[in-house]
């Protein structure tokens, strides 16, 4: 089994950090594992790297070092490899999707050699695949991580059990991973269960409580009555109309140890 660890740069012209590779080449000596690096520094890289070395055969385990946005566009190529895995080592920039798993210590090259293997979803968006979210954005809030519509989007959203909800909404996302911009929109989100999870707010009146609703699903239309900003795992775009579905077990994602805690030896 090959070991590649993909140095994802949040800027170009930054260099690879000599503190990680010096951990992952420690990991590599205390394991005998076979660990490559490569540096992706500008859009397609990731998919370039995984196309390459996953086209080549043979079992392949790939380790993103950066964000959500990162993990997403690998997720995107792994899933068309049946012999590629993938796994996160969240940069400065955080990583939404490792959320789902709070115990798990992805910050270590050696225990993400050791990690297992787990079948999760991805949400289809357009036609689209994104791995941890999509969130419905006004353009004042599309840099602004979970931040609340201003003013509210009226929309509807037509579910696959027939339900209709309708109304002008604050916060509307569709996750696959209980956070979303660092906040946990999605108390319920399992990434391996199969289906998706839909969170609304509505907006609300002076002094008025939160009036969040939550519904799980596997297929979702939003219907807006303008065109929607949309931030899907860090990536904006616009749209008319939004089609949602689950597509199930798609990626194997890597699931390291829990992280260890040393506890006093009491000699006798």
């Amino acid at each position: 089994m090959e070991h590649i660890f993909l140095l994802c740069a949040a800027k170009p012209h930054r260099q690879a950090d000599s503190r990680l590779v010096a951990r992952i080449r420690t990991a590599a000596a205390q394991t005998g594992a076979l660990c490559l690096i490569r540096e992706c520094r500008r859009p397609g890289d990731i998919a370039s790297v995984i196309c390459r070395d996953a086209a080549r055969g043979g079992a392949m385990r790939f380790y993103v070092c950066g964000s959500d946005a990162d993990l997403c566009a690998a997720a995107r190529v792994a899933s068309g490899f049946s012999n590629a895995e993938i796994g996160i080592i969240p940069d400065a920039r955080g990583c939404d999707f490792a959320h789902s798993y709070p115990h798990a210590d992805f910050s270590s090259p050696l225990a993400q050699l050791r990690a297992t293997p787990r079948a999760v979803d991805m949400i289809d968006c357009n036609g689209q695949r994104f791995l941890s979210s999509v969130r419905i954005c006004s353009p004042g809030t599309l840099s602004r991580a979970g931040g609340q519509l201003s003013p509210p989007v009226s929309l509807a959203a037509a579910c696959d059990d027939g339900s209709l909800l309708t109304g002008a909404f604050v916060v509307a996302a569709v996750g696959n991973s209980a956070h979303s911009g660092r906040k946990t929109l999605f108390r319920y989100a399992d990434p391996s269960d199969g289906q998706l999870d839909l969170t609304l707010q509505r907006s609300l009146p002076p002094r008025g409580t939160a009036a969040f609703i939550r519904k799980q699903f596997r297929r979702l239309t939003l219907i807006p009555h303008q065109p929607l900003y949309v931030c899907g795992d860090g990536q904006n775009f616009r749209a008319l109309r939004l089609s949602f579905t689950a597509v199930p077990g798609c990626v194997r994602f890597l699931i390291p140890a829990a992280r260890t805690h040393h506890l006093p030896i009491q000699l006798t």
